[in-house]
């Protein structure tokens, strides 16, 4: 039975019905399959995921859409022909991508402020991330990725980016540059060192957890803005003094390193938890 929902439960088994026109009830595109979680940041919410294989999706169904969830999808054919114009918020979770590769529809979504693609096997990110310059907020967590292209440098108005649970060894130069940054999330990566770090120098969050650090530079006082630093479950073995030359670093997270020697008496501006 054909319906318009502004909240549905749906899986996206995309499915191109070339030749049709638009009717009163609006042109049929997509037969899906249904089932996902819920959560609405904009005014219209359309989430497509799921088991069932009877419900009828519609291209008006995507008109004037907020925000778009996709889970557990791999084929996204057709949707580049889609009026994708309104959309601010796009989730794309458990996906398989092909060849580990972002669907070309996203680079044309250029109206995006807040793009996330987590636990998808993303394997690069394309120079064509470019055309997403309003984005804000870039979650990336969970994929496969270990560097970033020259094209994140357009991202003039990106503050917030989740890199967590990738393969970075290190922080790539690119992102260092990124200085318009106030969150930067690289928890759950491969990261044995920070030096010769540069910044990002804007951040007031810095989350470096669970890596494989065992000291840091003191090139890291080139992030004169920071007030949070979270370095749990690493490997240090100590707490450099110069933490304390930060102007505004509040809160230090230490806990889950098993050879970490300090004095809290050292730190008297600073509330570290251990």
């Amino acid at each position: 039975m054909r319906k318009r929902w502004f909240t549905i439960i749906i899986t996206l088994c995309l499915l191109l019905m070339a030749g049709c026109s638009n009717g009163p009830e609006g042109q049929e595109i997509y037969q899906g399959k249904g089932g996902i979680e819920s959560r609405t940041l904009y005014s219209k919410l359309l989430e497509l995921a799921g088991k069932r294989e009877d419900q009828i999706l519609f291209a008006d169904d995507f008109r004037g859409l907020g925000e778009l969830r996709i889970s557990g999808e791999s084929n996204f054919a057709g949707m580049e022909l889609l009026d994708l114009s309104s959309v601010e918020s796009l989730t794309l979770v458990r996906c398989n991508l092909t060849n580990g590769v972002l669907p070309d529809f996203v680079m044309q979504m250029g109206g995006l402020k807040r793009l996330a693609v987590e636990d998808c096997g993303l394997m690069s990110i394309p120079e064509e991330i470019a055309a997403c310059a309003s984005l804000r907020e870039l979650s990336l967590r969970g994929n496969q990725l270990s560097t970033l292209p020259n094209a994140m440098l357009a991202m003039e108005r990106l503050n917030l980016l989740d890199l967590s649970e990738n393969h970075f060894h290190d922080i790539p130069a690119e992102l260092q540059q990124m200085n318009q940054l106030v969150h930067l999330d690289l928890s759950g990566n491969d990261i044995v060192s920070l030096d010769g770090i540069t910044g990002p120098n804007q951040l007031d969050t810095l989350n470096l957890s669970d890596n494989h650090l065992k000291t840091l530079p003191e090139s890291l006082l080139r992030m004169d803005k920071l007030q949070v630093l979270l370095l749990s479950g690493n490997e240090m073995t100590e707490l450099p003094l110069f933490l304390n030359n930060f102007a505004y670093l509040a809160y230090v997270d230490v806990s889950g390193n098993t050879a970490l020697v300090f004095d809290e008496l050292d730190f008297p501006s600073i509330t570290i938890f251990f």
